[in-house]
């Protein structure tokens, strides 16, 4: 976008964006930075949010989840192409914090892990309070604070809302029952949460691991076959005792 790009955000008006704004791209598009605001500029607008569900996700009144809060549009007649959210300054991506040389490099202690355990947990309970689905809980949608005391979701437009399917999901993180299915509920969000809980307390995705008979994690999810089964042999990067009694419960 080296000559920039126009659009209009409602509510604000004309927004002129150029390179200088330009924060990320994903499979979906690029995000640029507006002030307090993150823009999302799809690149097939096609695939752009619609206004219907853009409307069910204000029902998500959680600060923490930076769910859509206006629409981009561009052209004439004005065409949606984007939406934007509020943004987050800083911040680590949810997987970062899987490593164990992350942890050590910064001092995150068992009560930091709790603690972010449970911001996860209130991100998903109230969510789902406002009739939504995230369906794609996966480690990249949730950024942990600097402080790592808060984490909020992100891509929200790809949540399941009670007019609108989801856009998206993970295989690694979602319930392969569901997906089979083809139907995709608060089960299975909380299926995807506690793979990416076992993930934060141990390093480990709790569906790896060298098992003697199933080697594939694909089988070994859709078997319920977890690290926690005893021919499952763990890699030394992972922290088994790290795996707190009442979180594995």
């Amino acid at each position: 976008m080296s000559k920039g790009t126009t659009v209009f955000l409602d509510g604000q008006g004309k927004v002129q964006l150029g390179p200088n704004d330009f924060i990320a791209r994903g499979g979906e598009g690029a995000v640029y930075a507006h002030g307090d605001l993150a823009l999302k500029v799809y690149d097939d607008p096609d695939r752009a949010l619609p206004a219907g569900k853009l409307q069910e996700l204000s029902a998500i009144a959680d600060p923490r989840v930076l769910a859509p809060t206006a629409l981009l549009k561009r052209g004439r007649p004005r065409r949606v192409v984007g939406y934007a959210m509020p943004r987050l300054e800083g911040g680590h991506p949810l997987c970062a914090l899987f490593a164990q040389s992350f942890k050590q490099r910064n001092g995150l202690t068992q009560d930091h892990l709790r603690r972010i355990a449970l911001e996860l947990q209130a991100r998903v309970t109230s969510i789902h309070g406002a009739g939504v689905t995230v369906v794609d809980l996966n480690d990249m949608n949730f950024l942990v604070g600097p402080q790592f005391d808060a984490v909020y979701a992100i891509d929200v437009d790809s949540y399941q809302t009670p007019s609108y399917p989801a856009t998206a999901f993970s295989p690694a993180v979602t319930d392969p029952l569901a997906v089979a299915r083809g139907t995709f509920d608060a089960g299975s969000d909380w299926f995807a949460f506690a793979v990416l809980t076992f993930q934060l307390f141990t390093g480990l995705h709790p569906f790896r691991g060298k098992h003697p008979l199933h080697k594939r994690m694909s089988e070994r999810m859709r078997r319920r076959v977890c690290a926690l089964d005893p021919d499952v042999r763990w890699p030394a990067t992972a922290d088994r005792d790290a795996l707190l009694p009442a979180w594995r419960d």
